[in-house]
């Protein structure tokens, strides 16, 4: 599954670089390539796969490309192998490119949107595991 998302910032620098690097290492992406314009990470393993209903911990590869001066690209390929993806799983991922996104512009990590996105989430994980089908809320706000 692969989730993209632009991003326009006031200007690509080293800092803005740090900024975006420091965001996904808190969200367990170790990064192996931060030359130049171009990042990329990965983050997961297959246990994560077999095991976990934290879509952080599924085999992710991130990839983060300056477009110009002013915009840059942010891809996320996550590998859903052993997985059944809900419309909640997918808009996890979504949601952490719109918080970064936000993060970068405002200093905003959409700490009430994730509040309520994880209680939305964990009530359709019980309801799923209970029922054997997607269950609970509709599909979490945005």
């Amino acid at each position: 599954m692969v989730i993209d998302k632009s991003i326009n910032i006031p200007e690509w620098n080293e800092d803005i670089k740090q900024k975006i690097i420091s965001f996904w290492e808190n969200r367990r992406v170790v990064f192996y390539a931060t030359d130049g314009d171009k990042l990329e990470g990965k983050r997961g393993n297959i246990w994560g796969n077999l095991t976990s209903f934290d879509m952080s911990k599924l085999m992710t590869k991130l990839t983060i490309s300056r477009a110009s001066p002013v915009d840059f690209t942010c891809s996320m390929h996550v590998n859903t192998i052993m997985q059944d993806i809900t419309e909640w799983n997918k808009a996890y991922w979504q949601y952490e490119m719109d918080t970064l996104e936000s993060w970068l512009l405002h200093d905003d990590m959409k700490v009430n949107e994730w509040e309520e996105y994880s209680s939305g989430a964990r009530e359709a994980s019980v309801k799923w595991v209970v029922s054997g089908r997607s269950a609970g809320r509709k599909f979490p706000p945005k």
